[in-house]
């Protein structure tokens, strides 16, 4: 696993962030009276939410990086059952 392969892990965590941001963010707008619900961006900013992770995101982590600690460090795999 290089450096580059923890890098883009990390940008999808923050990809990740950001859009739980956003959606928060217009949920308050839309509560508030400030926005008036946009539905085919919302339904794209869950869709987003739910798939992107599972089908993108926690694989390479699965096969990337708990495989690389499983190797290097058994303290941690307690922990990577968890998240797992």
């Amino acid at each position: 696993m290089t450096i580059k392969s923890l890098d883009i892990i990390h940008d999808e965590h923050r990809a990740l962030a950001a859009m739980l941001s956003g959606l928060r963010s217009i949920a308050s707008g839309i509560e508030a009276g400030r926005l008036k619900p946009d539905y085919d961006l919302l339904e794209s900013m869950i869709e987003y939410i739910d798939k992107v992770p599972e089908k993108v995101h926690h694989p390479k982590e699965d096969q990337y990086l708990f495989a690389k600690l499983r190797q290097r460090c058994a303290e941690a795999l307690p922990v990577i059952e968890r998240l797992e």
